[in-house]
């Protein structure tokens, strides 16, 4: 199971899609970050962050999420490879969890980018109020909302 999550690697690699999204988990700390400017409101990093977890949840993730269970699963019935997987000695079952572990380590990935811009975009725009704890807090409520929509997606892709 290693090796096919290597392979993965390998293979996000070469594609455009692993730079896009990372870019569209940066797309709502970009957006707040230019809102702080648009209404001239002091805020804080709580609201920042508040803000930023919501957007993320609720609009971009489900979104993003969705685009990439697809390329995942939908890039080896494109490519020809699904063919040549299932006749290597592994069990389906396998192939399966590889996919899901390869989608959890993105979504790791992702929801660590959204932190760190967040945390970045704050600090450009000058923002008071951060505090270590904050941060921490915010990272593991956005990584909380990840996790139940990473759960959410395993029965679509067995509908699919």
């Amino acid at each position: 199971m290693l090796t096919f999550i290597k392979m993965e690697f390998l293979k996000l690699k070469r594609s455009k899609i692993f730079l896009l999204s990372i870019l569209m988990a940066a797309l709502p700390s970009i957006l707040m970050f230019i809102a702080t400017f648009a209404f001239d409101e002091t805020q804080s990093f709580d609201a920042l962050f508040s803000t930023v977890n919501m957007y993320m949840s609720a609009l971009f993730a489900i979104l993003l999420f969705s685009i990439i269970i697809s390329y995942l699963f939908g890039r080896e019935y494109n490519e020809h490879t699904l063919k040549t997987m299932l006749t290597i000695p592994i069990s389906r079952g396998k192939f399966l969890v590889s996919k899901y572990v390869m989608f959890l380590i993105w979504i790791l990935i992702l929801t660590v980018v959204t932190s760190l811009s967040t945390l970045a975009f704050g600090f450009a725009a000058g923002l008071t109020g951060f505090t270590l704890q904050l941060f921490i807090n915010s990272f593991a409520e956005l990584l909380f909302a990840n996790i139940l929509l990473f759960l959410t997606f395993s029965p679509f892709v067995f509908i699919s």
